[in-house]
């Protein structure tokens, strides 16, 4: 069973400081709070309705077993487990929205803590950087779900495989060609930006001005995408790119991003691909994400070939006794031969040693 999470850093200011359980749940109390407000949409309601409720009862239980979110005087954790694999999706959310909504609220957090005798250390992430890197994968709503959507990468066409959309065990994933062609526009647009349509991320990124309806942005998103993979010279600029955002301190100080990708958003303007620059970082990080997944999986198949074909065979260790041996027998097979009859025209020719 797996589990994905972030702590909340602590520190106590004075020493009739409340029990560290009431400050945990008064903080996550908050941060949920915080997502019921935002993701409104019924579709939700598979990480809403049960799972994000149970998984704080086992965090935060105190009834004498050990709870599944620790606490001590320096930090909180929050922890979101997949079940066995049975509700990765509601994991991967939940631990999105919570991140969000506790950066988002970071200055409420020490208004809150303060009378209780703690104060919040960290972490300090700008609920902007958090909001435009986005989950490991994007959420999109279609068929009345939530779902997330795979990465489209380089040079692979979108695809209508199994895995492109999926959520928790328990929910049938819809197909490609089972969407309208709104539905499919989203999809696509998610899969090719990485770039979440969640009621969190739209929220706030329509009060950040970072948001742009999929629809509003799908030609461009097109036409950029084959320049990016058709064009050399483009390709060249996509990994400068590319580097300089690995790099990259801080959106929120930071709007324009980094110098190579203005460049890049020139370049691909000519081909009729102009995106607004979250939406051109999105393309270049998402890409590069799946050029080193595509590189993960190309190592990891050269190690399973290799540990199919058994060891290699490797010479056997040098032996001073074992060389002697050799050098004996040859010797004797040498003296043999020349004290014998004459070899017929038939037998092979005796081993002649010669000294230097």
């Amino acid at each position: 069973m797996g589990a994905i999470g972030f702590s909340v850093n602590i520190e106590k200011t004075r020493e009739d400081a409340q029990p560290l359980l009431e400050l945990h749940e008064r903080i996550w109390g908050w941060i949920e709070g915080q997502i019921r407000y935002l993701c409104k949409r019924q579709a939700n309601s598979m990480v809403l309705a049960e799972y994000l409720g149970d998984t704080a009862y086992d965090g935060l239980q105190d009834d004498g077993r050990r709870a599944t979110w620790e606490r001590d005087e320096r930090r909180l954790s929050f922890w979101f487990s997949d079940a066995a694999g049975c509700c990765g999706a509601s994991s991967e959310a939940s631990l999105h929205w919570a991140r969000l909504a506790f950066a988002y609220h970071r200055p409420a957090m020490d208004v809150m803590t303060g009378p209780m005798g703690w104060q919040v250390t960290g972490p300090d992430d700008s609920w902007i950087d958090l909001l435009l890197r986005g989950p490991s994968w994007p959420i999109v709503y279609v068929k009345r779900g939530m779902f997330f959507a795979s990465l489209r990468g380089p040079g692979q066409a979108l695809e209508d495989r199994e895995d492109l959309l999926w959520a928790d065990e328990s929910i049938r994933r819809p197909r490609f060609t089972d969407l309208t062609e709104r539905e499919r526009v989203i999809v696509e647009w998610a899969s090719m930006t990485g770039l979440c349509q969640c009621d969190v991320c739209t929220k706030l990124g329509k009060q950040a001005q970072t948001y742009l309806k999929p629809a509003d942005g799908i030609v461009a998103l097109r036409n950029a995408w084959h320049v990016l993979d058709h064009d050399t010279a483009a390709a060249g600029v996509e990994a400068s790119a590319c580097t300089a955002l690995k790099a990259f301190d801080s959106w929120a100080s930071q709007p324009a991003g980094p110098a190579e990708l203005l460049v890049l958003g020139d370049l691909l303007e000519e081909g009729g691909g102009r995106l607004p620059t979250m939406a051109l970082a999105g393309l270049v990080e998402s890409r590069g994400r799946m050029r080193e997944r595509a590189t993960d999986r190309a190592g990891a198949q050269i190690l399973l070939v290799a540990a199919a074909a058994g060891p290699t065979p490797t010479a056997a260790p040098f032996s001073r006794r074992a060389w002697r041996a050799a050098r004996s027998g040859d010797r004797r097979r040498s003296r043999a031969g020349s004290s014998g009859p004459s070899p017929s025209a038939a037998s092979p020719a005796p081993r002649r040693h010669l000294r230097a």
